[in-house]
């Protein structure tokens, strides 16, 4: 982690933790925690930056550009208490490498 506290970058509701290239674009040469981040041009609901992380690598299949707390978020009416909704990839660390073909083989993880 580049600037913040990893064990507490998130620990506040409406808070997001920004990539290298992110912080680079939008708050040049400066730490940015601690200030509003607005998303999806909404200003009326801003973020605050907990922290900053490294900019994932090309290869990654995280390709991720930030993180953020969700609870009591909601980006579309009805998107907190519909089970569908599938607006948010989940990963899971197992601690050995899973390809699609084999994680049933190794899973759970020993």
């Amino acid at each position: 982690m580049i600037y913040g506290n990893p064990a507490h970058c998130l620990d506040e509701p409406k808070t997001i933790v920004i990539t290298r290239r992110k912080a680079d674009k939008y708050f040049p040469n400066e730490n940015p925690v601690g200030k509003a981040f607005i998303v999806n041009n909404d200003v009326s609901k801003p973020f605050k930056i907990g922290g900053v992380i490294e900019n994932f690598p090309a290869t990654s299949i995280c390709g991720l550009i930030f993180l953020m707390t969700l609870k009591g978020v909601e980006f579309w009416p009805g998107e907190q208490s519909y089970w569908g909704a599938t607006n948010y990839p989940t990963y899971i660390c197992s601690g050995k490498v899973l390809i699609r073909h084999n994680w049933k083989e190794n899973w759970p993880p020993s």
